[in-house]
């Protein structure tokens, strides 16, 4: 049990009914609190590429459905064979202050500077970085967090020690 940030802790169990009876914990409740499994810990997605369009969706979820957090590196299906790739999803993005993980819609901060992260500049001259690349690492951050089954916030204080 450590803390992961504000108000957070994260809390490990040996086995997954322990920590499913633990979110049911009546406790919990009474202190108002709230216990929950994150969606990466309970499924995984990976994706197959150029299956014929002719087979029954419902035959290809019956035969690539397993057990547990991991992705076979292979499934075969009426004979072919296709290999199991780690699904990376879209980077969000927000335009407005060029943060990660939420739009433009939700965002509740100034405008920034996409190239040096400080306040949006009046003339786009004004930046110190007008001919550098922008300072993006992000989708490093979910590759790191699909290929090894961690959390997003795990992935990018991992990548945020290499630069």
């Amino acid at each position: 049990c450590y803390s992961i940030g504000y108000n957070k802790v994260k809390v490990e169990f040996d086995k997954p009914e322990i920590a499913n009876n633990f979110t049911k914990f009546e406790l919990l409740k009474i202190k108002n609190l709230k216990a929950f499994i994150l969606s990466f810990r309970i499924s995984r997605i990976g994706k197959i590429r150029a299956v014929p369009v002719n087979i029954d969706t419902n035959k290809i979820i019956q035969n690539i459905e397993s057990l547990g957090q991991y992705l076979p590196k292979e499934i075969r299906l009426y004979k072919n064979r296709f290999i199991v790739e780690y699904y990376i999803s879209r980077i969000k993005i927000c335009y407005v202050c060029f943060r990660f993980g939420y739009i433009s819609a939700q965002c509740k901060s100034q405008p920034r500077c996409l190239k040096c992260r400080e306040k949006k500049h009046s003339i786009s001259e004004e930046c110190l970085r007008l001919n550098l690349p922008p300072q993006l690492c992000e989708l490093e951050i979910d590759i790191i967090a699909a290929q090894e089954n961690i959390s997003l916030a795990e992935a990018r204080a991992r990548v945020e020690s290499f630069h």
